[in-house]
């Protein structure tokens, strides 16, 4: 099977620079688990929900809730994201790319 039947067409993609409340609005809005992260239109990451959700969990206890929001508001997409995506083309073998998917080396793979 190729890679352009089991792939989505419909990409949503969000800057490295932007930060968490606008990927959780992103992830939240739309239904989405992931978004592909660019910068200066090159893919450079790939953010989970997983990933904002531990990213929520280090931000660790605050004395106010104003601390806790200052914090979540300045934390970037690239300090969250995960730098190394592994890609295929629509022409591809599904049964030759998916060998790092099923050692965990493939981020959202869902076949």
């Amino acid at each position: 099977m190729l890679v352009q039947h089991a792939m989505h067409t419909q990409l949503v993609t969000i800057n490295a620079q932007q930060t968490l409340p606008e990927a959780v609005q992103l992830l939240h809005t739309l239904g989405l688990r992931r978004l592909l992260v660019l910068e200066e239109g090159r893919l450079v990451g790939l953010l989970t929900d997983g990933q904002v959700k531990r990213a929520l969990a280090r931000l660790g206890t605050f004395r106010s809730a104003w601390e806790f929001a200052y914090q979540v508001g300045n934390l970037k997409v690239q300090e969250m994201m995960q730098p190394e995506v592994w890609t295929a083309r629509p022409g591809d073998d599904m049964n030759r790319r998916s060998a790092p998917c099923l050692t965990g080396m493939w981020a959202g793979c869902q076949w």
